[in-house]
């Protein structure tokens, strides 16, 4: 595990570097310099930096559950995006209108509802603001006490968020499969599903299944017997998909 934390300018770009530190076998790279100083006090807090990493760690899980090929088509599709938006608003993921965006929808929705639903195991009485402000709507603590400030960044994610640039990437849509929690009215989203466990949901992200479609299709097929299931196509329509 390699952990970067300067503004170092790397000659060729990230894009560059990536490729170097690969010749290496570095098995994960995690850069958490801060681009806004505005949330660097947040940004290394035990919460912040525990949910990075078990973003990244839920990465390492998919490559053991779907395979080496599977990974590296994942991989390839993220460099690919951060080659053509080396900055801005569609770095690193794109624009949500390549080929390479079925892969990346399924393999962050993943990591993103590891990263803050294991944080908020750990940290669901944390007072700091959670998650990207542009991306999650922000409740006040009150409204959502019970689950603390994680849980509502994934109960929260709007799908149809304007200023979201990665709205396509479902990353709420994993822990709507599994909680039985009445869905904010601002998201927009038809939650009527539940019953569903990490470990069934993290059973069907196999060699496969590359896009959220096929992994909606393999939930189902593995699933037969979740009493929800009827509301399951309503749910994934609400994230567009």
């Amino acid at each position: 595990m390699f952990v970067y934390g300067g503004n170092t300018n790397v000659p060729g770009g990230w894009v560059q570097a990536w490729a170097i530190l690969s010749g290496v076998h570095l098995d994960m790279f995690i850069d958490y310099h801060i681009d806004n100083p505005a949330t660097a006090s947040q940004a290394f807090s035990s919460d912040w930096i525990k949910g990075t990493f078990y973003h990244e760690l839920s990465h390492a899980s998919q490559y053991v559950q779907a395979g080496s090929s599977w990974y590296n088509n994942f991989v390839n599709a993220e460099l690919d995006e951060q080659y053509k938006y080396p900055s801005g608003q569609y770095n690193p993921y794109g624009t949500g209108g390549s080929s390479n965006s079925p892969i990346i929808a399924l393999g962050e929705a993943w990591a993103y509802h590891m990263g803050f639903y294991l944080a908020n195991q750990k940290y669901n009485v944390e007072n700091s603001l959670k998650g990207d402000a542009e991306a999650f709507v922000q409740p006040a603590l009150s409204d959502y006490s019970n689950i603390g400030n994680d849980g509502f960044s994934l109960e929260n994610f709007t799908p149809a968020l304007p200023n979201d640039g990665f709205k396509w990437i479902p990353k709420g849509l994993m822990l709507d499969l599994m909680d039985n929690t009445l869905e904010p009215t601002r998201t927009k989203v038809n939650d009527l599903v539940s019953g569903y466990t990490i470990q069934q949901i993290f059973a069907a992200l196999q060699s496969d299944v590359s896009t959220i479609a096929q992994f909606k299709a393999r939930l189902l097929q593995q699933n037969p017997n979740n009493p929800t299931n009827n509301q399951i196509n309503n749910l994934f329509a609400s994230y567009g998909y």
